[in-house]
């Protein structure tokens, strides 16, 4: 048993982490105001979790990958 608990121990220290990062551009049809916005969900993603209206439209402008942990709500990384 205490073979595992080192084992499981040293593995969670060793373990790496990544997340993809999104620059997502939303436009509102409407009135041709754009905004962008980062994020670490796709368009379809972000859609569901903060419904846009009809006119609004979102795409990806770009996209890059962090090579560290995003929890505890830190700042997401810049661009390599």
């Amino acid at each position: 048993m205490k073979y595992i608990v080192f084992m499981l121990s040293f593995y969670s220290c060793v373990v790496q982490a990544e997340y993809r990062v999104y620059k997502l551009k939303l436009t509102d049809t409407k009135t041709n105001k754009s905004r962008e916005i980062l994020s670490t969900l796709m368009p379809e993603q972000y859609a569901y979790y903060y419904p846009i209206t009809a006119f609004q439209t979102l795409q990806i402008v770009d996209h890059w990958m962090c090579w560290q942990r995003s929890d505890g709500y830190k700042k997401l990384c810049t661009r390599p």
